[in-house]
């Protein structure tokens, strides 16, 4: 089950990505990518895997936007440097 792992940092890390704050990162760039890492996933360990990497993708990302979220409403902006 290696693709739950996989899927738990790869939604972690897209779910911290703000288009308008890094050049260049769209949503159809990190749909591409995660296309292609269930894609590898799936070749490599089989349908099964794969959609347990999707699930914990999405799951994971729904939790850090929404853990920001909870940060902003708290602190205020979040992430300003």
């Amino acid at each position: 089950m290696g693709g739950i792992g996989l899927g738990l940092v790869w939604g972690w890390l897209a779910g911290s990505v703000k288009p308008d704050r890094y050049r260049g990162v769209s949503l159809y760039k990190l749909g591409a990518a995660t296309a292609l890492i269930a894609i590898e996933v799936v070749v490599m360990t089989g349908t099964r895997s794969g959609l347990f990497f999707l699930g914990a993708t999405i799951l994971a990302g729904w939790l850090h936007i929404a853990w920001m979220g909870e940060l902003k409403d708290r602190f205020g902006s979040v992430g300003q440097g």
